[in-house]
């Protein structure tokens, strides 16, 4: 016993001796803990198989015996249990009745008895049930289902033996390899502590020799490693005092150099993020482009079928689901695209005149018919000292405005919501502070939701799924609010509603004047008088060809089509058309290089190019325009771009639906609507509150076939915008306890 405590304590009391024996120690544990797991692994897995074996032997069983059982054929059961018996570890395997009586069994005779150890679920369709899952036994019952029904059981049971029996082989082989690694690992270690000690005690060696005063001894180790590099440092040690001087100089030197390389990376770092910032740019550019492009026919055609005289009130339904389907997906596209630009800085201002009044009204007549649908007020107050014209980005104001009114709408059940303007400052005529409120009565936002709101892609947890949007347009109403120099805040308590207000500085004018805006109905023709335009369609997606012919052709345009820009150049060398509608993004050759290689030509200067592009970030705009462009359409685009950019680069007059003299003025009351037929009213009352102006168009050409005073009459308001009015009107009808039909009779309604 002294012997075995002196040798291990002549162990530990080296590095060597405590390097081998805690790694062999280590190794022997590490060993231990992978059998243990290894083995209850594959345990785990060997059952599982065990279970799938006896699983789809049952499910054969009950397959090959359903049209037994249905013809009660038991001498035919017991034969197909009998073939069962040669299956490895077969304990038992039975066929049941419904009634859980055993009509056939591996052991004969049991059959004819009744089991008692199985309570049926309620589904007992569902397949099949495990009752017993352990080494020594595997239990499995699966219905007998004949066309959708339950006609009896089938439960098999498997023993353990073959499991067990290769577990143990498994053990056995685990542990070997264990030991046989734990033998080796030692070796090793010990191999490794002599190459590592030996080098370790050469430095003791020198240490002793400088403490015992022998100042010329140096270590002196070859190599890379730890000794060596600890040797080195010893060395340099001795020569420090020395050396001194001579090291400070070259610090000084290298403080230079690394002050170099340290720029060198940052400018390196620099070019990667402005790289991965391009490549972002790229990837949103391609993105918009395939996005755009499908829903550029979608729309299109949409468009285009909503015009057709003789759709139908239901497939104007439809047609109308999918428009508003497609913008809705259009606007999530263009959130993405715009806060991208935010967060890349390329969003700026695009101040110009506005009518601040008209803008409120606008809103009203939108946001009171979303209200309404929900049985909410909607209310506008602005003070009387709030200016009407002034200068300032309407389009992002407008849009800052809907969005804010449009969560307030949306996440407000009862109650109200009301949009506040007033003038909170004027410093001069010309410079002045206007405040915007918008204020809901809904549940409230918590504090601490309320400090992250505006960031972006941030959804409050304690909303609905069917009420989650994209967590964009709190974060674009920041940003384009701060760009305007201004401030957004929330004020709100739960339970109580909440309170969003801004700030912006906007310049007055004194004296603008602003044109009223006109709404058209469907286009019927190019007016008298007017040549027949060339007009060359240059698409490489068959769709969106379709869709300009057919909107075009109709009005008696001459059109010719190309599928590429090298296909272009061609026609317009022998066509010369008058305007050419480009795609950008081609085969062969692009649009761009097709409009540079046209506008190069003399003759180009009598045809005027559109192009027409699914791309949506302002710097491709510009590019485009340089390459020689006359005009921009971004898809996906709506009929009224196409007819608007052939009336103001070639002067195309075209006739609406609605350019008709007026008649003699016709008081708008229920009583004129109440005259009208179910279907159309309910046509009308769909397209007024969804603030689809093509489709209450259509309504008002079909009530003019009827009755044109009452069409006369709704003209003027709808171009007014003035939709609640109209709907308020609809739906008093709906609150009359009767209400007479065209032929007198009575309905209730």
């Amino acid at each position: 016993m002294n012997l075995i405590k002196h040798s291990l304590a002549q162990v530990f009391s080296t590095l060597r001796g405590q390097l081998i024996l805690g790694v062999a120690l280590f190794i022997s544990i590490t060993m231990a803990l992978f059998v243990i797991y290894l083995t209850d692994r594959e345990q785990q897995m060997l059952l599982d198989r065990h279970t799938e074996h006896a699983t789809a032997l049952a499910n054969n069983i009950a397959t090959t015996s359903s049209g037994w059982l249905a013809a009660r054929d038991y001498s035919g059961l017991q034969e197909i249990i009998d073939a069962q018996s040669r299956y490895p570890d077969l304990m038992f395997a039975m066929i049941l009745a419904p009634q859980r009586q055993v009509l056939a069994h591996s052991d004969t005779s049991l059959v004819g008895k009744y089991l008692q150890d199985f309570q049926e679920t309620g589904d007992s369709l569902s397949g099949a049930r495990i009752i017993s899952h352990t080494t020594e036994l595997v239990d499995v019952i699966t219905p007998v289902v004949l066309a959708g029904r339950e006609i009896g059981w089938v439960r098999v049971g498997l023993s353990g033996e073959t499991t067990m029996r290769r577990l143990q082989e498994i053990t056995q082989s685990s542990i070997l390899h264990g030991a046989v690694a734990v033998v080796i690992g030692s070796l090793a270690v010990a191999i490794m502590g002599w190459r590592v000690t030996r080098r370790l005690y050469a430095i003791q060696t020198v240490a002793d020799a400088i403490q015992g005063g022998e100042r010329e001894v140096r270590v002196r180790l070859e190599g890379e490693d730890e000794a060596a590099k600890l040797g080195n440092a010893f060395d340099s040690m001795l020569n420090t005092l020395a050396q001194r001087e001579s090291e400070l100089q070259q610090h000084r030197d290298h403080l230079s150099e690394l002050v170099e390389e340290r720029t060198s990376e940052l400018i390196k770092a620099r070019d990667v993020a402005e790289a991965a910032n391009k490549a972002k740019s790229v990837f949103l550019a391609n993105m918009s482009h395939e996005l755009r492009t499908p829903l550029n026919a979608v729309l299109g055609f949409s468009q285009l079928m909503k015009n057709a005289p003789d759709v139908s009130s239901e497939q104007l339904k439809n047609l109308d689901i999918i428009t508003h389907s497609g913008e809705h997906l259009l606007d999530l596209i263009n959130n993405v695209l715009d806060i991208s630009k935010i967060e890349s800085g390329r969003t700026v201002l695009e101040e110009s005149h506005l009518d601040l009044h008209q803008l409120l009204l606008e809103l009203k007549s939108l946001m009171y018919v979303r209200a309404a649908e929900k049985s909410l007020d909607f209310i506008l107050q602005q003070s009387a000292d709030l200016p009407r014209n002034i200068s300032v980005d309407g389009a992002k104001l407008r849009q800052v405005l809907i969005n804010l009114i449009g969560n307030a709408i949306k996440y407000t059940s009862r109650g109200s919501v009301s949009l506040n303007a007033l003038l909170v400052s004027q410093e001069s005529a010309e410079q002045a502070l206007l405040r915007f409120e918008v204020e809901d009565s809904g549940t409230g936002i918590r504090p601490d939701d309320q400090e992250r709101i505006f960031s972006p892609f941030v959804q409050l947890g304690d909303r609905p799924p069917a009420e989650a949007g994209t967590g964009l347009g709190l974060a674009i109403c920041k940003q384009y609010v701060d760009l305007m120099k201004g401030e957004i805040n929330i004020e709100s308590k739960l339970g109580k509603g909440a309170l969003f207000h801004f700030e912006i500085p906007v310049t007055v004018i004194s004296s603008a004047t602003t044109p009223a805006a006109t709404a058209r109905g469907r286009v019927l023709g190019v007016a008298d008088g007017q040549p027949v335009y060339r007009i060359l369609i240059v698409e490489d997606q068959t769709e969106n060809r379709l869709l300009l012919h057919q909107l075009l052709d109709p009005l008696g345009f001459d059109l010719r089509e190309a599928v590429n820009g090298q296909e272009a150049i061609e026609l317009f060398q022998e066509w010369h058309p008058h305007l050419i509608f480009m795609d950008i993004r081609m085969p062969v050759m692009d649009g761009l290089q097709a409009t540079r290689n046209i506008k190069a030509s003399d003759s180009s200067e009598q045809t005027y190019i559109v192009a027409l592009t699914a791309h949506a970030l302002e710097e491709e705009r510009k590019e485009i325009l340089a390459a020689g462009c006359d005009d921009f359409i971004r898809k996906p685009y709506t009929i009224a771009d196409i007819l608007d950019t052939l009336s103001h680069n070639l002067g195309v007059r075209f006739i609406y639906a609605d350019d008709k003299a007026p008649t003699a003025g016709v008081p708008l009351d229920a009583k004129q609507l109440s005259t009208l037929p179910d279907e159309l009213l309910s046509s009308l009352e769909l397209g007024l509150s969804r603030i689809d102006l093509d489709a209450v168009n259509r309504s008002i050409e079909e009530i003019r076939t009827l009755k044109p005073s009452l069409a006369d009459a709704l003209s003027p308001v709808v171009k007014e915008l003035q939709f609640s009015r109209i709907l308020q009107l609809i739906r008093s009808l709906k609150t009359e306890p009767q209400t007479k039909n065209k032929t007198g009779e009575t309905n209730e309604p």
